[in-house]
């Protein structure tokens, strides 16, 4: 049964929720985990999988002089939008704007 909800290879958390959304035994958690950390497959890609260390930027010294620019979308006024949001590394100031479309031309 553990070999079937961890066809994935999702890790012990997603493996374990798979199970018990369709099963119970006595033990069942620790089975599981043991599993999964003793995986071949797992323990291959293992290392591959991790996340990057986290990266700081430079910090700035005037306004505008480091910004970010993301492009979002949600509903608004009943209607479906498009934003783009610039923020300012200085002051934290940020811009959002209403976008018509997603052309190069209306996001430069």
């Amino acid at each position: 049964m553990i070999d079937k909800v961890h066809v994935a290879h999702s890790g012990v958390t997603a493996t374990l929720n798979l199970a018990r959304e369709t099963i119970f035994w006595p033990g069942m958690s620790e089975q599981v985990r043991q599993r999964v950390q003793n995986c071949n497959v797992c323990m291959e890609f293992r290392d591959s999988q991790q996340n990057p260390p986290m990266q700081s930027h430079e910090i700035p010294q005037y306004p505008f002089q480091f910004i970010s620019m993301d492009v979002f979308f949600t509903e608004y006024k009943g209607k479906k939008r498009k934003f783009l949001i610039t923020v300012d590394h200085y002051s934290d100031f940020f811009e959002l704007d209403i976008l018509p479309d997603m052309s190069a031309e209306t996001l430069v």
